[in-house]
């Protein structure tokens, strides 16, 4: 299949009313179903590992109907996701019951970016998913080969694991009116934990624009700490902090081989003073091919064990295309290239990763 969805539905959340921050349940259960249905096709259509992969996968799109609901899913590149998601230990059954919802888990938030992507958590919280843009899949698509094969020769690799992608086409309820269309990307929580984290920041290495003032935080939205409210340092042992920034080259150099710019470095800390683990908590399903992902999900830092960090690279599908380089030449008028997120990926990746050096410090 070669589908591509209208780009007149081109939203992020189409079913999403005004005003509100978080869409109904009944789509975030056909979302979840989808989810599953799509694994469980997937599982039986290839049901070996390691899969026989050939270069037509990265480009092939299935199309499932789910009868009892009435509506229907596209499934990018599944035997590509499969793959991935067995190269990181995640068991296609164990996806499966993650996406089996509780009621009360059937809950989907804004996010603390200003896409206006929503989010919803997984059951056992160890995934999610998030609403994207159709030009977000298409460079989805046009990278996967890379992306793959960047994956799979680097088990460390900082980047966000991406781990399926859908498009949903779900018949409006009002009579005459057109089908809701919108896509999601189902990728791996980087806060996997058994218990919540005490900080959590989004840095980008941009400076601060002159002239504009801190936007408020809108009511329910998360509490990340941004670049400009940035006022700590992050300490690393010496051979941790080297490992750290040899995987960091290596993914910076792909994503600006890709043409990706405008991702962002995630780190979430948990102060170790302050863990409480319930009794009942099996740290087995912390365990992770990614040397950085060893201690309770994330890599113990600081000088005697101070702090636990959970970190990676996120929103990576961002390509500097003609809008962008449109964006950033009529931006220059006002502000330099180091207070513009819209620059080109090399400058980017450089900026990036020299911001980083700053703030990444060894003890």
């Amino acid at each position: 299949h070669n589908f591509r969805p209208k780009k007149r539905n081109d939203q992020n959340c189409p079913f999403l009313e005004k005003g509100m921050s978080t869409i109904h349940c009944d789509i975030i259960d056909k979302i979840c179903r989808g989810i599953v249905k799509a694994t469980e096709r997937c599982s039986q259509d290839s049901p070996s590992v390691p899969l026989s992969l050939v270069i037509d996968d990265y480009k092939f799109e299935k199309r499932l109907h789910v009868e009892k609901e009435d509506y229907y899913l596209r499934v990018f590149a599944p035997k590509i996701f499969q793959d991935i998601r067995s190269k990181f230990n995640v068991m296609e059954e164990d996806f499966q019951n993650s996406w089996r919802l509780s009621p009360q888990n059937k809950v989907a938030k804004e996010g603390a970016g200003r896409s206006g992507a929503l989010f919803c958590h997984s059951e056992d919280k160890r995934f999610i998913f998030k609403t994207i843009f159709l030009n977000e899949v298409e460079t989805l698509l046009n990278i996967l080969p890379e992306y793959h094969k960047h994956l799979s020769t680097n088990p460390s690799s900082l980047l966000m694991r991406i781990l399926g992608c859908y498009h949903f086409e779900i018949p409006n309820m009002i009579a005459g009116l057109p089908s809701k269309e919108f896509c999601v990307l189902v990728f791996s929580n980087l806060m996997y934990a058994p218990f919540p984290m005490d900080q959590v920041f989004d840095l980008k290495g941009r400076k601060p624009k002159r002239g504009h003032s801190n936007r408020p935080i809108p009511a329910g939205r998360p509490n990340v700490i941004k670049d400009k409210d940035l006022q700590r340092e992050f300490y690393f042992g010496e051979s941790l902090r080297d490992l750290f920034f040899q995987h960091l080259e290596a993914d910076v150099k792909f994503l600006k081989e890709q043409n990706i710019m405008d991702y962002s470095f995630f780190i979430a800390v948990k102060k170790t003073e302050n863990i409480k683990l319930e009794k009942d908590v099996d740290l087995s399903t912390f365990d992770s091919v990614s040397i950085f992902q060893r201690n309770y999900g994330g890599v113990l830092c600081q000088e005697a064990g101070e702090e636990i960090y959970y970190m990676g690279i996120i929103d990576c599908l961002t390509n500097y295309g003609l809008l962008k380089k449109v964006a950033n030449a009529a931006k220059k008028f006002r502000w330099t290239e180091h207070e513009l997120s819209t620059v080109n990926a090399e400058f980017y990746s450089q900026r990036f990763r020299n911001y980083l050096e700053t703030i990444l410090k060894s003890y």
